[in-house]
């Protein structure tokens, strides 16, 4: 009975308890957070939160078919293990699939097509944090040449070079919650939840981003 169960600290997976494009993402279970990227650039609204629960688990093959009203042009590149099924999902999306290394994009894969006639570029939703992951993500953000959005895994393959912001040729927003601005900081998600706008406002200054 609910009532009867001891109180209990939640589990704190982002640090904290509070509450476009090319968008590169990532094979496995987060695969539903590019499709979900993909989503609110097209509409402007985010999908309900089990819109894409089909493509969700490891199983090695999904197949799943979704519609998203309005129109828009987005570009999503993905490895080419899942195109098949992130291409279904999201027909308005334009999808470029690219090389992978055991479902992380391969490095070599990035190449200055991949940015022609773009205005803006997300990149981080579900695509990963191993060896490949983290060079692909800084090669991409050496050939960005237009506003770019780094989140999620994105900003965890630039928190061990952080320099690498500071050679992006474009105005970059990074949107990091606690435990991940800790990471690119090098702090705890308690020094960082007690000085939220101090560290927000460092880190801008010091590397030319907008922080969100």
């Amino acid at each position: 009975i609910p009532k009867d169960l001891p109180e209990a600290e939640f589990d704190n997976p982002l640090g904290t308890g509070t509450g476009a494009a090319v968008i590169f993402g990532a094979t496995g279970g987060v695969m539903d957070a590019a499709l979900r990227s993909a989503y609110y650039l097209v509409t402007g609204q985010n999908p309900d939160a089990d819109a894409f629960y089909e493509v969700r688990g490891n199983k090695p093959w999904k197949e799943a078919s979704f519609s998203v009203p309005g129109a828009g042009v987005v570009k999503v590149a993905l490895p080419k293990s899942i195109y098949s099924v992130a291409a279904s999902m999201l027909p308005e999306a334009v999808f470029t699939p690219l090389d992978e290394n055991d479902g992380a994009l391969c490095t070599q894969s990035i190449n200055s097509s991949i940015f022609k006639n773009i205005k803006a570029m997300l990149i981080g939703p579900g695509i990963g944090c191993n060896a490949d992951t983290v060079s692909a993500v800084a090669r991409a953000l050496a050939f960005s040449a237009v506003p770019t959005v780094i989140d999620a895994d994105g900003l965890n393959a630039v928190s061990n070079d952080t320099e690498i912001l500071n050679q992006i040729k474009a105005p970059v927003i990074i949107t990091p919650h606690v435990g991940e601005m800790a990471r690119l900081i090098g702090k705890t998600t308690d020094y960082v939840n007690n000085n939220r706008i101090s560290v927000a406002m460092e880190y801008a200054t010091k590397n030319g981003v907008i922080t969100v």
